[in-house]
């Protein structure tokens, strides 16, 4: 029979006890220092049911780390924040298509964009480069034409991304003159009760002559609500036209109408606006407006980014007028959030 050592046990017994110790308490202080959270598309903290992203942040001496990933895990944005409020952006931060392609460089000091901006679309293809110093763009600007929307056989058609366009569509006047045509509008308040929400959102397309088209009411309010809504738009002038390498084009426009007084709320849940444009999209391609539909459902994406439907639509819709490469990584992603949700022939199509 074999006698143990009872001294040299008792010390193996310690010392595996320490080293058990010791990683529990390195892993508490690991812990300690990253923190995790839901937030929505403002970076605000959010009930996971009603979230964009999870955040986690890691203090790192004097800034903090941070990594935004979309719901299914994959990689959002990362990059350097100077306060824990998480406000201040410094040095280069780095966001991603879901599917995991670059999507942006941006590189901050002290909050403000300085040096170059890089864009890629959702295949990873470099289209949009710039400048900027202290947050003010350098005018260094430089498109690349394998964007198929800075061709001249898309020029007219509706753009539905606007980070392709030069300039965005402007009110006449300016941001100070569309505002007092806004403010000239006044509603009872009693209307914002009849409606299901103290909100209007609405759309409608800038022409390349600058004429208002394609008025369509997204989220509704009430049957009055609305109708204001639409006579507001109507009675705008003509706007001055969004361009493309100084070429005027055909864009969306956004309207968000808020209908109740200053002391009171408007909390409509992120995945019922994405809904409404969902819906709304589905008349449009039904009524093969497709750039209209694809327009529709990347708003829904940006108000619920784990819905596989939303990528499929919008991927049909692109098919029909943009570019099939592109309307392929937008069903690989549908694929990656719903394996029954893309037909076999598309697959094979788009090779996956």
């Amino acid at each position: 029979m074999i006698k143990l050592n009872s001294s040299k046990h008792f010390s193996k017994t310690r010392l595996i006890v320490l080293i058990i110790f010791i990683f529990s308490c390195t892993a508490a202080g690991f812990a300690q220092k990253t923190k995790t959270y839901y937030i929505g598309d403002s970076g605000k903290l959010t009930p996971k049911q009603d979230a964009l992203y999870k955040r986690e942040v890691t203090r790192d001496e004097s800034r903090w780390f941070v990594c935004d990933y979309y719901l299914n895990d994959s990689l959002y944005m990362k990059g350097y924040y100077l306060d824990k409020d998480i406000k201040i952006k410094t040095d280069t931060f780095r966001i991603f298509h879901i599917n995991g392609n670059l999507s942006e460089i941006i590189i901050y000091k002290d909050g403000l964009m300085n040096g170059e901006y890089q864009k890629y679309n959702i295949a990873g293809t470099k289209i949009l480069t710039g400048s900027y110093t202290d947050g003010k763009s350098d005018n260094h600007w430089k498109r690349y034409d394998n964007n198929p929307a800075s061709n001249p056989e898309y020029a007219n058609v509706p753009n539905y991304d606007f980070y392709e366009l030069q300039n965005r569509p402007k009110y006449p006047g300016g941001h100070d003159a569309y505002k007092v045509h806004l403010d000239s509008y006044r509603y009872p308040h009693k209307t914002s009760q009849e409606g299901y929400y103290g909100k209007v959102i609405a759309t409608f397309v800038v022409s390349e002559t600058g004429e208002i088209t394609d008025i369509d009411i997204i989220l509704h309010g009430s049957e009055e609500m609305d109708s204001q809504v639409v006579k507001m738009i109507q009675e705008m002038p003509d706007w001055q036209p969004a361009t493309v390498k100084g070429k005027a084009v055909s864009s969306f426009f956004i309207l968000p109408v808020t209908f109740l007084l200053d002391d009171e709320k408007v909390n409509i849940k992120n995945r019922k606006i994405a809904e409404a444009y969902f819906i709304s999209g589905i008349n449009d391609y039904k009524n093969n407006k497709f750039p209209n539909a694809a327009f529709k459902f990347k708003n829904a994406i940006s108000y619920d980014n784990s819905n596989a439907k939303y990528y499929y639509y919008l991927a049909v819709s692109l098919y029909q007028y943009y570019d099939p490469d592109i309307a392929c990584e937008y069903f690989k992603i549908a694929d990656m959030l719903d394996d029954q949700i893309v037909k076999p022939d598309i697959k094979k199509f788009c090779n996956f």
